[in-house]
């Protein structure tokens, strides 16, 4: 939720009932999970237990599936995309240096005949 509020929110301040990290949050946590539509994002999140669903700020009622569809089609992609991939970097450390290669690299013969 901390890298998502670096998010700029294109949402108007009049309206404004779900806090955009939040709502964020719970988008990329149920895509993650296999949500792969607004209904389908909105669906994982009336299925989160009050506990979940308070950490990410939804206290009174959970988004709806019009609020997800007009929040997430406003932003900018390239922005988001670029702030997802900066706090993936700070949670994988690369590697020290170049791992050798400890088997050869075996290409298999091409079949001149059918396989039975």
């Amino acid at each position: 939720m901390h890298a998502l509020s670096a998010v700029p929110d294109p949402r108007t301040a009049r309206g404004v009932r779900y806090p955009l990290a939040g709502l964020l949050t719970a988008a990329v946590c149920a895509v993650m999970a296999g949500a792969s539509s607004f209904t389908a994002i909105a669906d994982w999140l009336h299925d989160l237990d009050d506990i979940a669903r308070a950490r990410l700020g939804f206290i009174r009622r959970i988004p709806a599936t019009t609020t997800m569809w007009r929040l997430l089609t406003r932003l900018d992609a390239d922005n988001l995309a670029t702030i997802l991939a900066g706090w993936l970097r700070t949670r994988v450390q690369p590697p020290a240096e170049p791992r050798p290669r400890r088997h050869r690299i075996i290409i298999a013969p091409q079949v001149t005949r059918p396989l039975r």
